[in-house]
């Protein structure tokens, strides 16, 4: 989005954190459930699918929204570009 990539390509990225995850059941209570504990430190793709549906609900496009929600300007967006697209 910010950085001119599709939403599908947003989603495949974040998915590819599940492979990074290391097992942190450690930092844990040992009374917090199994389920509780997979939603914790597993990302799926309906939460991020949740933050664009948010977004299509409350901003009319997603320039505004950028504009709106954390205030980045054209010209910011552009600057984040320029630093994270390689």
């Amino acid at each position: 989005m910010a950085l001119a990539v599709s939403r599908e390509d947003i989603v495949a990225d974040y998915l590819l954190s599940n492979l990074a995850l290391c097992d942190l059941r450690f930092m844990v209570p040992k009374r917090v459930p199994e389920s509780a504990l997979s939603a914790l430190m597993k990302v799926r793709a309906d939460y991020l699918e949740a933050s664009f549906a948010a977004i299509d609900t409350h901003w009319p496009n997603e320039q505004c929204f950028f504009e709106q929600a954390p205030g980045l300007n054209e010209t910011a967006i552009r600057r984040l570009r320029e630093l994270m697209l390689v």
